[in-house]
């Protein structure tokens, strides 16, 4: 399987991505995940982003992920909000072109 990301993988060392491997410049799929919450959960939402951060953003953390196969990082919410801009901007004509459909 090819690497699908923009750059080489630590943890997937020796293996190319899709875009050197194919010539295929600029060829990148980006897979994440994140933790959203509702407005309105101030105290919660401090806890919570604590409990994310030290997950992702610790080397134990990055460790046990790893162990995963997750190459982990931690994003704020700006940051956040500009990946899911981003993405959406990216794909959406690929879903409008293939006609795909959540219902």
């Amino acid at each position: 399987m090819g690497n699908l990301a923009a750059a080489d993988s630590p943890l997937m060392p020796g293996v190319p991505t899709v875009a050197a491997a194919a010539g295929l410049p600029g060829y990148a799929v980006d897979n994440w995940g994140a933790v959203l919450a509702p407005a309105g959960l101030p105290a919660v939402l401090a806890k919570i982003t604590a409990a994310v951060r030290q997950a992702v953003d610790t080397p134990e953390g990055r460790q046990a992920m790893a162990a995963r196969g997750i190459e982990a990082a931690y994003a704020d919410g700006p940051a956040l909000a500009r990946i899911i801009e981003e993405d959406g901007a990216r794909w959406e004509p690929v879903i409008r072109k293939a006609d795909i459909r959540v219902e």
